[in-house]
């Protein structure tokens, strides 16, 4: 059993070599070269999600977008990839997101991630604010 990560080189945890098996890896990885490769941080929560969960991009500052500026709030992913970039700089794909709503009252930004994703629980709870939010539109109050 290998001792250290395929990728990275360092030492592995005892838990690391004991579960080694992970989806779409080859041989033993390290928590930290795993999460690069196959997770992402909710950006609301902080809760490791797989990549394949990615439903919603939230964008909490202008950023640059192919044909213009994408502006602060919660977008559903249309197509994937929804960013390009190059070694310089990244831009988010404008023809494959869709603004939903705005940016939730409790999120705390990163200022160091203009963009980042949220997990499903997040996806969720946006999902059943935007339900709520139509409902109350269309129904109007209940009234006995």
């Amino acid at each position: 059993m290998p001792e250290h990560c395929e990728w990275c080189r360092n030492k592995l945890t005892p838990e690391e070599i004991a579960y080694p098996a992970r989806g779409g890896t080859v041989g033993a990885v390290c928590d930290s070269c795993y999460r690069k490769e196959y997770e992402y941080e909710c950006c609301w929560c902080g809760y490791f999600e797989d990549c394949d969960q990615q439903e919603l991009i939230v964008v909490t500052e202008p950023v640059p977008a192919q044909g213009g500026t994408v502006q602060p709030g919660v977008y559903r992913i249309l197509q994937s990839p929804c960013h390009a970039g190059n070694c310089l700089e990244s831009w988010l794909l404008g023809s494959a997101i869709r603004r939903l709503c705005d940016l939730p009252g409790d999120l705390e930004p990163d200022p160091d991630y203009p963009a980042g994703y949220l997990c499903r629980d997040c996806q969720q709870r946006v999902n059943d604010q935007l339900h709520a939010e139509w409902v109350a539109r269309t129904c109007g109050p209940i009234v006995f």
